[in-house]
């Protein structure tokens, strides 16, 4: 029988640079990369503990592992990070086991041993470990209810006083082109009894408070309470269109209706 757990090849080297292409393909292809409530300081203060942490992520699209990357990248240079990946994933893209992924094959009578076995160790050669994780197993839209999968809870039983967050995020269209990229964090509170059950409970309360929070300020479009961590630079609605609009001294940005009455009666 084939092996249920296929380990991470880490480069520190290729992690720098795929870091940094992370953060320049969001800059990219996001109008902007956007914090809300400034929990970004959440990731920043767990970061900076000797603590092992679980980055609970929630799985809306494509884009959640390259944000995980640019996390590491912004925040966790100094961490030892893992995640898991569907094996049928591992083999096909092999540069993902350079970046700390493993994969693991889900269908595997020993998945879930196997799994919390090489975290554990993992986290014994390297007590400052991240280790971001998708609970929900698959694709979720980010306006249905949270339904996670035990592996959280084993996983975050396997460490030592880990510090568990959720990172929640979505994509929404807002005054530009380029759809904005919205993140917030929430510090998921250990349960008094630690069992599989009641972590479970607390990573799925956690992470759909976390992403009704967010999803308010997507919906009311409140830039204040949004820290742009990430901004792209140039144009905002099309080069031409931009160059015009320079050309009569006018701003070539979209300023929503509510935003300029606000602005004017200041």
């Amino acid at each position: 029988m084939t092996p249920a757990i296929a380990p991470a090849r880490h480069s520190d080297r290729f992690l720098r640079l795929f870091g940094w292409y992370s953060c320049r393909l969001l800059r990219k292809r996001f109008a902007s990369v956007r914090f809300a409530d400034n929990t970004d300081a959440l990731i920043r203060e767990s970061a900076e503990t000797d603590r092992p942490v679980v980055v609970a992520m929630n799985h809306p699209s494509w884009w959640d592992p390259i944000v995980g990357v640019a996390i590491k990248h912004l925040y966790m240079r100094g961490r030892f990070a893992i995640s898991p990946i569907d094996m049928a994933m591992y083999e096909r893209f092999g540069f993902m086991k350079r970046l700390g992924l493993f994969g693991i094959d889900l269908d595997h009578p020993d998945a879930g041993q196997a799994m919390l076995d090489y975290i554990r160790g993992c986290s014994q050669k390297n007590p400052e470990l991240a280790l971001f994780i998708t609970p929900q197993g698959q694709f979720s839209d980010v306006r249905a209810p949270i339904v996670v999968r035990p592996g959280i809870a084993s996983a975050a039983m396997s460490l030592s006083d880990p510090a568990v967050l959720s990172l929640s995020i979505e994509i929404a269209f807002w005054h530009d082109q380029r759809p904005e990229l919205l993140l917030r964090a929430e510090r998921c509170t250990p349960p008094e009894q630690q069992t599989t059950a009641n972590w479970v409970r607390a990573a799925r309360d956690c992470m759909q408070r976390n992403a009704g929070r967010l999803t308010e300020l997507s919906v009311a479009r409140d830039a204040g309470c949004l820290k742009p961590i990430l901004v792209r630079k140039g144009s905002t609605i099309n080069p031409a269109f931009d160059l015009a609009q320079r050309a009569r001294g006018q701003s070539a940005a979209v300023t929503p209706r509510n935003q300029s009455r606000t602005e004017a009666s200041s």
